[in-house]
């Protein structure tokens, strides 16, 4: 999943994470992140972002905006920090922040630790989306629906949708791909 975001000054930045959850639900996408890494900044600036997903095989993407909320204590990143897998744990152990100049590549490898060291640099990142553009790509034709949400939206989807109506709060429409 890309994840696309400003950074403090303004500037506009794209980094590609793994999507570790979600909870159809509450609308809520989550990935992890470092908690030194400057992107922090520039959400806590500026919290909404864009997402974009692909599946190839599917030829499906998926362009999402929500809000981004960063939590770096509490149950939940303490669970998800619990069932992290070891290699992953260790790249929140390197010995600089993310983005930080340093003097040669093996510098920011992480030294070997117990499982709980790096738990202070772990944060989870939770997008919670309220706007969902849909693309199709078919040789025959791509087909293409946009859906927002809003707490008292109501409405149908959008006509040839097999009649299935859309969840509570969306709001759906056909647009030229």
């Amino acid at each position: 999943m890309t994840v696309a975001s400003l950074r403090q000054d303004g500037s506009p930045t794209a980094r590609t994470v793994v999507l570790r959850g979600v909870q159809p639900a509450d609308r809520i996408l989550r990935f992890h992140t470092d908690r030194r890494a400057p992107k922090l900044a520039g959400l806590a600036a500026e919290p909404r972002v864009g997402l974009l997903l692909y599946d190839p095989g599917a030829r499906l993407q998926l362009r999402l905006d929500g809000v981004a909320e960063v939590v770096g204590e509490g149950g939940l990143p303490d669970r998800l920090w619990d069932r992290s897998h070891p290699g992953s744990r260790a790249c929140y152990r390197q010995p600089v922040a993310p983005g930080a100049s340093v003097d040669g590549p093996r510098v920011a490898i992480p030294p070997a630790g117990e499982p709980a060291h790096g738990r202070e640099n772990f944060a989870i990142v939770q997008v919670r989306v309220h706007r969902l553009d849909w693309l199709f790509l078919n040789a025959d034709g791509h087909r293409r629906a946009c859906f927002d949400f809003s707490p008292a939206g109501e409405g149908p989807s959008p006509e040839g949708h097999g009649g299935q109506g859309i969840a509570a709060g969306w709001t759906g429409r056909w647009v030229a791909p």
